[in-house]
């Protein structure tokens, strides 16, 4: 049996998945690209959400993302204030009550409102306000939150791969394998390669088959949303890896695109 075959029949119980898309003065094409891969996402319609989360100062990736949607009816938008605006008060709040969230109750950036306008501000902001969209609605430990790099093309069984995972599988963060280059297609690939399969190979070597001569670079992380708020969401835009938040008893995995059973 296939492990697809293992999902509830009812789609209206498989995971409510948000992919969050973090975006910092992105090209329109680059972003085109990703929506192109993203609309033939095979997974139940209603049950998935992709947000787009530029600053709201980036006004030329803003203008891009506006003009995009005609094209992509399916991404929304929330534009991320720096963090004096009003609306920041509900994660200055949340921390407040979690002592998971040691940077902000102690050392030198004990209650440091001045986050850099980075990636990590994006999806701290996103997260705590789809998050309380969400908390009537949804059951927050069937809500996954997921997030990719603005160049990701994520194959269309991403979110049923993470169903699965979650589902069937038991696990409690996942983490897919994206192939990111191919390193004989010319020199130039290769040598941009080469530092992907220096240090990711050798930090997380998880995320590499050995099988295939593709360079993999670890994107597409899939989180439970009330983990996140029970630890402090510390989600990264960067180098991925399982925070150090998650506790011994996490189960995390790869996800790959393989769906049988093995």
């Amino acid at each position: 049996m296939s492990l697809v075959d293992r999902l509830d029949p009812d789609k209206s119980t498989w995971p409510y998945i948000v992919l969050f898309y973090p975006v910092l003065h992105e090209l329109e094409k680059t972003m085109d690209t990703t929506f192109a891969s993203l609309a033939e996402m095979d997974y139940p319609v209603g049950r998935f959400k992709v947000i787009a989360i530029p600053n709201l100062d980036d006004t030329k990736t803003l203008a891009s993302i506006r003009r995009l949607q005609c094209k992509y009816p399916f991404v929304e938008l929330i534009g991320v204030p720096k963090t004096s605006h009003p609306s920041w008060a509900r994660v200055w709040q949340a921390w407040d009550r979690c002592p998971h969230v040691y940077w902000w109750h102690r050392g030198k950036r004990e209650r440091n409102r001045d986050l850099p306008p980075k990636k990590t501000r994006q999806l701290i902001y996103a997260l705590y306000k789809v998050v309380a969209d969400l908390r009537d609605k949804e059951d927050l430990s069937n809500v996954l939150i997921d997030y990719i790099d603005a160049d990701s093309c994520p194959p269309k069984d991403h979110f049923k791969a993470a169903a699965i995972g979650v589902a069937v599988q038991g696990f409690d963060v996942l983490q897919a394998t994206n192939v990111a280059g191919n390193p004989l297609n010319s020199m130039a690939a290769t040598m941009n390669s080469l530092d992907h399969m220096a240090w990711d190979g050798w930090k997380y070597p998880h995320q590499s088959s050995g099988k295939t001569p593709f360079w993999v670079l670890g994107k597409g992380l899939f989180y439970k949303a009330s983990d996140l708020v029970e630890r402090g969401a510390s989600i990264h835009g960067s180098r991925s890896k399982t925070p150090k938040s998650a506790c011994a008893s996490t189960r995390t995995a790869s996800v790959s695109v393989s769906l049988k059973e093995r």
